[in-house]
């Protein structure tokens, strides 16, 4: 089913309809807006325990990884993976990876039992590159988004200057860092 912004709805949940990327296509406030880019609000289905309670803050290691960003509720947010992935083609010129690529190894990632990862938005990235530190960030690097401007084209997410910029998506990147919803 797609919707007059063009937008597909994939599942539907107690606290918003999950969308496929689209950051410009919906109204909303903020948290909605990112419960809706993230791809999934728990694809498989995590729930949060009473003895979690106490892990739910901004920087704590939870769920594979490091807390990002949490709902207005404090149930709910986003993980960003330790570590970027390795190097696709580490060894061989230094290619990197194409959007292509990045998408994939994202959602094939398993980390700690965890295998929901997948390619952040770039409202994500950009809440990344803002709390830089949380997620471990190092240098001045560029990593991919999931955002796509055209068939052809997807958005960077510059961690020197936190500018966003168009390339083409057979560009090779050395940097990719996935996320995955809870």
């Amino acid at each position: 089913m797609f919707t007059s912004s063009g937008v597909s709805a994939i599942k539907s949940t107690d606290s918003c309809t999950v969308l496929e990327r689209d950051s410009y296509a919906y109204g909303g406030d903020f948290e909605t807006q990112l419960c809706r880019q993230s791809g999934a609000v728990s694809r498989n289905n995590q729930t949060l325990l009473s003895g979690d309670e106490g892990k739910i803050e901004m920087g704590a290691e939870f769920g594979g990884g490091i807390i990002f960003y949490i709902d207005g509720t404090g149930m709910h947010g986003l993980i960003v993976a330790k570590d970027d992935l390795p190097s696709r083609f580490s060894g061989e010129g230094g290619e990197g990876f194409t959007w292509y690529d990045a998408e994939v190894a994202c959602q094939t990632l398993e980390i700690n039992g965890y295998s929901d990862w997948f390619l952040p938005n770039k409202e994500q990235l950009r809440i990344l590159y803002l709390n830089k530190a949380v997620g471990n960030f190092t240098g001045n690097h560029y990593y991919w988004t999931s955002s796509e401007y055209s068939a052809e084209i997807a958005w960077v997410q510059n961690f020197s200057n936190g500018t966003q910029y168009l390339i083409s998506k057979v560009f090779g990147l050395d940097f990719v860092r996935a996320v995955r919803a809870f």
